[in-house]
């Protein structure tokens, strides 16, 4: 398998390459992109023997360049491990040229995934999510194909603050916000986390790629299950394992195929352990990001979606740099949503330009 990692500096792409070194005579790596991190793209590139024209630095960079990018390296799938709503432009690039997805940026979904999942079923594209609970869950579908599911589950740890008090919120820091409990993350998904956003964009990516089923969020503290089915007689069966996302990476890469080494990691649930899941909640007083999910798909269709996308990202930016407390998070957020909700999506080129808009206005 021919594969090309947008973000290969990143969190997942590194996760990603570990893996391709790992299994040396099935995976083949073909083509990586960077952002700023040049000393280990090159180490990436010396260590794989690559070319010039198989290494990419995604600054400044535009449409016709990165298609060149994939056209020349001709990969089998793409893993998309581009932090932010910059990896929509990847996403669309990549299943434009017909090319399978292993998708980690969530970004793409949550703001544009009627026009993602239009354009993949036209171009008969498969996109195989990379986050643990979309991609465990994808196997657990594939495993269990059954028509009585009740609804789909999904896991979250709550982050570093999930018990903290509305004065504990007022003073913590971004270093606070990035020191998440279990899981080694880039920073943006780790401040996501902290705020449950992360968690709301993972029930906007339930609801695009597995649109038969409703899907509900419950609390794991300790990461060790990832999601699990619940089936109407009240039985259900869940993926768990330690967090590492390697596993998670591999089985978007074998597109879910079910296979020994991942069956063992599926577990059945009787009634009494399904309602003591369900009696766990991911919302807190404080902690409203979660809030963002119910927000999102209840107006799927407007602009509402890529302006939250965009003004997490933002605000972000903004409390690594002490402009803005934690909390204030949400309240910009808010702002945002409210100043730019009525604007018209037609088309994806519609959120880069909202992307620009929102941006300029707050240069000024």
């Amino acid at each position: 398998m021919r594969i090309l990692i947008f973000g290969a500096t990143g969190s997942i792409g590194q996760s990603t390459i570990e893996l391709i070194k790992k299994y040396s005579r099935r995976y083949h790596l073909v083509g990586i992109s960077y952002f700023h991190n040049c000393k280990l793209a090159y180490k990436i590139k010396k260590q794989f023997n690559l070319r010039n024209n198989q290494v990419f630095c995604s600054l400044n960079k535009d449409d016709n360049q990165i298609n060149n990018f994939i056209k020349v390296n001709k990969p089998d799938i793409i893993v998309n491990a581009i932090s932010g709503l910059s990896g929509l432009k990847y996403t669309m690039l990549s299943i434009e040229n017909k090319i399978d997805i292993a998708l980690a940026n969530k970004e793409s979904l949550v703001s544009a995934g009627k026009f993602i999942m239009q354009l993949a079923q036209k171009n008969k594209v498969h996109i195989y999510p990379i986050d643990s609970e979309h991609s465990s869950l994808s196997y657990l579908l594939n495993v269990n194909k059954k028509n009585s599911i009740k609804h789909l589950m999904i896991t979250g740890s709550g982050g570093p603050f999930f018990h903290y008090s509305a004065n504990q919120l007022k003073s913590v820091s971004y270093n606070d916000a990035i020191n998440h409990p279990n899981w080694k993350m880039g920073n943006k998904i780790s401040i996501d986390s902290s705020t449950l956003i992360n968690k709301a964009f993972e029930l906007v990516e339930a609801y695009w790629l597995f649109p038969k089923y409703k899907t509900v969020a419950i609390n794991d503290p300790f990461s060790q299950i990832h999601s699990g089915i619940i089936y109407k007689n009240d039985t259900g069966i869940v993926f768990k394992s330690k967090p590492d996302m390697k596993m998670f990476i591999e089985m978007a890469l074998n597109k879910f195929k079910c296979l020994k080494k991942f069956d063992k990691h599926i577990e059945f649930l009787d009634l009494n352990e399904v309602h003591t899941l369900l009696s766990n909640s991911l919302f807190h007083n404080y902690l409203l990001g979660l809030n963002y999910a119910k927000l999102i798909i209840e107006n799927i269709n407007t602009a509402i979606p890529p302006i939250i996308c965009i003004a997490d990202e933002i605000s972000i930016n903004k409390f690594k740099n002490n402009e803005i407390k934690f909390l204030q998070i949400y309240t910009f957020i808010d702002k945002l949503v409210n100043s730019y909700k009525s604007f018209n999506i037609k088309s994806p080129s519609d959120i880069f330009n909202l992307y620009w808009l929102i941006n300029s206005s707050l240069r000024k």
